[in-house]
């Protein structure tokens, strides 16, 4: 047998065992990856879609039964099918009024400019005539004035010929008011006709006000919230996004933070299953989401509390902003950065430095306190709560550096109490031995 042989046979096993194993934690990630991004998607396009009916209608807290609103555009539908002969004949009606309105206000505008400059004329004639001149403009009155100058005697030539020009002019004026009258005759006609069928709509409007009052108090926004909804079902794979959309905002912003958070540890794990010597299991994926989205979870609990906190005034305490009042995007990227930073302190940070925290306390929730206390004075909006537009990032460190030197001087202090009494850790020699032994007095038989 050829020296070396079976070691290599067994080497060539081990690297395709290896390879395969890499390939099928490549697919697992991949997965996993694709899975947080679907849902994540669907999420957010749910809170989203609710944070869009909030700013639309303020008094829907972002929820809108979809099943009440698919009832009432069945029945409201049904009702406009039903009239749709009477306001296809109001609408005509409208747009009669509306073309004879403003044809009428073109001719009063046309009729009263004639009239000024014909007043201008005879008045003109009657000072050089020597006329007294009598203060009436109107049709009847400027024919009179001008058959009086017509039948004077010792015009000048120019002033008969303006009287004879104005002769056919008030005879003008005289027709066109004639046809102004016939018009407003027709308008009344119509606006009888307009109020008419109007009445008859009544019923039919006051029966789609009370559908529409099943969905939302607010009905002058129900067809925008309705074609909002309709987009956000046709849209979304299977209806899931218009599912997640019944969902309470409060719960939809959490579970997005969790998927972000998830997605943060799924992104910060890819270059190590890449590059790292040392290969990546699939325990360690599922390990590092749940860590992930623990991180982002805890530190957006943090984050959100202090927005909360904004409410807080000297006059006294107001209502709270949650979770519910906060922008999708600002929840998804407050996921994103607390999953890839807390993650990095926990695991990077604390070999880098060596520190004991078997817990990662200070890298979830003192590096993702840190974060979210900085980025709520980041995103503080006066939309989210009125009270923000008096907070800044540097309000904010304030709170920080106070909470560092509160939790320090504490924790020394506790630390020498523990060490006084009991100690702060075992011997290198108890730990030899087993801690079970030397603290617990424990064997296993």
């Amino acid at each position: 047998m050829r020296a070396g042989g079976p070691p290599r046979w067994d080497s060539q096993k081990g690297m395709a065992a290896m390879t395969f194993y890499k390939f099928m934690v490549g697919v697992v990630l991949s997965l996993a990856m694709i899975v947080v991004l679907f849902f994540g998607a669907v999420v957010f396009s749910a809170r989203d879609f609710q944070f869009g009916v909030q700013q639309i209608s303020d008094q829907t807290n972002g929820l809108v039964s979809f099943t009440d609103l698919s009832k009432a555009e069945g029945e409201i539908a049904t009702i406009n099918q039903g009239t749709e002969t009477q306001r296809g004949q109001l609408e005509q009606v409208d747009h009669e009024i509306a073309a004879l309105t403003a044809q009428n206000e073109s001719a009063h505008r046309s009729v009263e400019a004639a009239r000024v400059g014909l007043v201008t004329s005879v008045s003109a004639v009657e000072q050089r005539a020597g006329v007294q001149a009598v203060a009436d403009s109107s049709t009847q009155g400027l024919s009179n004035r001008i058959s009086a100058l017509a039948g004077r005697t010792g015009l000048a030539t120019a002033d008969q010929a303006t009287i004879t020009t104005a002769q056919a002019q008030v005879q003008q004026l005289a027709t066109r008011e004639g046809e102004a009258d016939a018009r407003e005759a027709q308008l009344a006609q119509l606006q009888a006709q307009h109020d008419l069928l109007d009445g008859g709509l009544t019923e039919s409007r006051a029966r789609i006000l009370a559908w529409q009052m099943t969905v939302l108090r607010d009905t002058d926004q129900f067809d925008r919230i309705s074609n909002e909804a309709r987009a956000l079902n046709d849209l979304s794979p299977w209806g899931i996004s218009a599912y997640f959309a019944q969902g309470h905002p409060a719960l939809l912003s959490t579970g997005l933070v969790l998927l972000m958070g998830a997605l943060g540890a799924l992104l910060y794990l890819f270059p190590a299953y890449l590059n790292r010597p040392i290969p990546v299991t699939v325990a360690e994926i599922f390990v590092r989401l749940i860590f992930g989205m623990c991180a982002a979870l805890a530190f957006y609990v943090l984050a959100n509390a202090t927005v909360a906190g904004f409410s807080i005034a000297d006059s006294g305490v107001t209502q709270a902003g949650t979770s519910s009042k906060l922008n999708p995007f600002t929840v998804s990227l407050i996921g994103i950065v607390a999953g890839v930073l807390c993650y990095f302190a926990a695991v990077k940070v604390k070999h880098m430095f060596g520190y004991d925290d078997s817990l990662d306390a200070f890298g979830v929730h003192g590096v993702g306190g840190v974060i979210g206390a900085l980025l709520t004075g980041v995103f503080a909006d006066p939309d989210i709560n009125p009270l923000g537009k008096d907070h800044s990032i540097l309000t904010q460190l304030y709170g920080i550096v106070f909470t560092i030197l509160w939790t320090a001087i504490a924790s020394l202090v506790i630390l020498y109490v523990v060490k006084a009494l009991v100690g702060l850790r075992p011997t290198k020699q108890e730990e030899v031995e087993g801690l079970d032994i030397t603290l617990h007095g424990e064997v296993v038989q």
